[in-house]
């Protein structure tokens, strides 16, 4: 699950790093640190106040994982 989150990371940063234009980096990064910004408060504001860490962390590990498999069935589809 992770390998496949990690290579669309780093396929993204090695698109960062390839690029020649300064500006054109600038603009990824700022793009990356703005929707970072914009899922944390996301979470922050609609997540009800009562939520316990743990049931936080079993929320985040349910999403990976469903993410895991779905990537995993649209490869064995030969889809993506």
């Amino acid at each position: 699950m992770f390998e496949i989150i990690a290579k669309i990371i780093s396929r993204n940063f090695k698109n960062l790093s390839d690029s020649k234009n300064p500006s054109e980096r600038n603009k990824q990064l700022i793009q990356i640190m703005i929707w970072s910004v914009v899922a944390v408060v996301s979470f922050i504001t609609y997540a009800p106040r009562d939520l316990s860490f743990s049931q936080v962390l079993l929320s985040v590990g349910s999403f990976f994982m469903i993410i895991y498999f779905a990537i995993r069935t649209l490869k064995y589809f030969k889809i993506i």
